[in-house]
């Protein structure tokens, strides 16, 4: 591993381009983190998809996090396909809920180098895992988002149909990918070369359907904000940028998502939940921040004013001068 190449603003390309699916041999180790939350025909359907992956199974793990008000019940039969061989299934600590706090019990238990966040609701191509780890064998600070897709969900094909798919290594004949719809984030890799000419502004595309990062860099950014129950992951994106990520997105590491997600179902409710707290938290969202008058959870700079031999008048002429300028939130 790498991990001191000099990359300007998120041109990931001075890497070069990673080793093809089956030409390397990994050694990281991946713990696959799920949180899932009344997921009882669709999780099994992602399992049978990870127990059926190209990348070696002794390297992988996979973490569920029930975060159901009761533990799920099994699967039924006509869903109930293989499973990963190293699988465990935890519960989230006492009190908390949502997706954020299951992820961040998920990480905590989880014992590979790199975590891998999975929703319960997609079906995954053979090579998705090992597409998103070989940019992790090239750098240390890289943070990997793979590629969806929306399709009809289990109301409309039949979860042994997919199961039966999965089974023949046959995911990507389910749909036709010109009738998918795509994630509304693969607009953005299109207008920006795949993020390479994204600037900072990359980490704003972060979405954890399916992403990875190392657990060292996840926990360096102080980990999930489990206070939130929507946008914790464009939250975690900011702070992952301010630590030094870099967001690489991997048109190989593709699935399916089955059905319509909560965006797309309930668009203007979760902005309307959404933008208070990112407003507080992302500073660079500062179509969020019109309030000329107001201050914020986290502000734009924090200014330190080094104090030496100067006199109180000024010391105080500087901390006025930073106060009355046109930036209204400074710390």
């Amino acid at each position: 591993m790498t991990g001191a190449a000099r990359i300007p603003l998120n041109d990931y390309g001075v890497l070069g381009e990673p080793p093809a699916p089956g030409e390397w041999t990994p050694t990281l180790t991946v713990s696959v983190v799920i949180p899932a939350y009344r997921a009882e025909r669709t999780l099994p359907l992602t399992l049978a998809g990870l127990a059926r992956q190209t990348y070696p199974a002794h390297l992988m793990e996979v973490v569920v996090v029930d975060d159901g008000e009761r533990p799920m019940e099994p699967p039924p039969e006509s869903s109930a396909g293989p499973l990963p061989e190293r699988l465990r299934v935890v519960r989230p600590r006492g009190g908390a809920w949502g997706r954020a706090s299951a992820c961040a019990a998920g990480a905590e238990a989880a014992e590979g180098e790199v975590i891998l966040y999975l929703d319960a609701d997609l079906v995954v191509f053979p090579e998705h895992v090992e597409a998103q780890m070989r940019w992790h064998h090239l750098a240390d600070y890289l943070v990997v988002l793979g590629h969806l897709r929306f399709v009809p969900g289990l109301d409309e094909v039949p979860a042994s149909e997919v199961l039966a798919a999965v089974e023949a290594g046959a995911v990507h004949k389910l749909f036709a990918e010109e009738d998918a719809t795509p994630q509304w984030t693969e607009r953005r890799w299109d207008q920006t070369d795949d993020l390479r000419t994204a600037g900072f502004g990359a980490f704003s595309v972060m979405v954890g359907a399916t992403a990875s990062l190392p657990a060292r860099l996840l926990r360096a950014a102080g980990g999930l904000d489990a206070s939130l129950v929507l946008g914790e992951d464009t939250e975690l994106g900011y702070r992952l940028a301010q630590a030094g990520a870099v967001f690489v997105p991997d048109r190989r590491s593709r699935c399916w998502h089955l059905g319509r997600s909560t965006v797309m179902r309930r668009e203007p409710d979760v902005k309307r939940h959404n933008w208070p707290h990112l407003a507080e938290r992302v500073p660079s969202f500062r179509w969020l921040r019109r309030h000329p008058h107001r201050t914020y959870l986290v502000p734009y700079v924090d200014v330190v004013v080094e104090v030496g031999d100067a006199s109180f008048e000024e010391v105080r002429a500087t901390v006025d001068a930073v106060l009355a300028g046109r930036l209204p939130t400074c710390g």
